[in-house]
């Protein structure tokens, strides 16, 4: 029944007493019920980890948070991706039609020194992006990245690979070589223009 439990636990009513000196706890948790919060706390903690994510233990519930205020304020890449495809139409980029786009918070990925930071799936027209933990620009530009790898699909160039290894294909290597410049170039090319309406 630990659903009931939460939503009965978790959510404290507080209110302040008039001179807005003190916070005043409109309950007060059973010690059968105390003793069964630290068992979930400690559970919860042991079983996401705490590298990334806080779990705190407040007496009377649990706070689960993330670390990054980036990924806890919900950034919003949103627009910025807009923008960007707009400036890759206005240059004349063969992006259409636009690739499915998803944004993965992943830890176990973050915290791999070679974990994922972005792919592109050119059988689903899809590009993945991997955002935990990583600043907002370096997530775009893994974007602009993979949109020169959909715009490789869209004119039939990627072929048939076989591998993931750039020291085993010299026609995957091409392609990167050409998704890292351009995709930089247009990045950087791109920020440069927004930048300058803005100022």
């Amino acid at each position: 029944n630990i659903d009931g439990f939460i939503n009965s636990y978790f959510q404290e009513e507080i209110s302040e007493d008039s001179g807005r000196n003190n916070i005043v706890r409109k309950g007060i948790l059973p010690t059968k019920q105390r003793a069964y919060l630290i068992t979930l706390y400690n559970r919860i903690k042991n079983q996401i980890g705490t590298d990334h994510i806080n779990v705190e233990y407040k007496s009377d519930h649990i706070k689960v948070s993330l670390k990054n205020d980036i990924d806890r304020a919900g950034f919003d890449y949103t627009p910025f991706m807009g923008s960007i495809l707009e400036y890759m139409l206005d240059e004349g980029m063969n992006i259409q039609p636009l690739p499915e786009v998803k944004i993965r918070r992943d830890v176990s990925e973050s915290t791999n020194f070679f974990g994922k930071t972005a792919y592109y799936d050119p059988n689903k027209k899809e590009v993945v992006l991997y955002v935990e933990g990583r600043h907002p620009k370096d997530v775009m530009r893994s974007f602009t990245h993979e949109m020169v790898h959909h715009i490789q699909n869209v004119e039939g160039r990627l072929g048939n690979i076989q591998t993931s290894n750039t020291n085993e294909d010299d026609s995957l290597l091409e392609l990167e070589k050409e998704a890292y410049l351009v995709g930089n170039i247009t990045f950087r090319n791109w920020e440069d223009k927004i930048k300058n309406e803005n100022f």
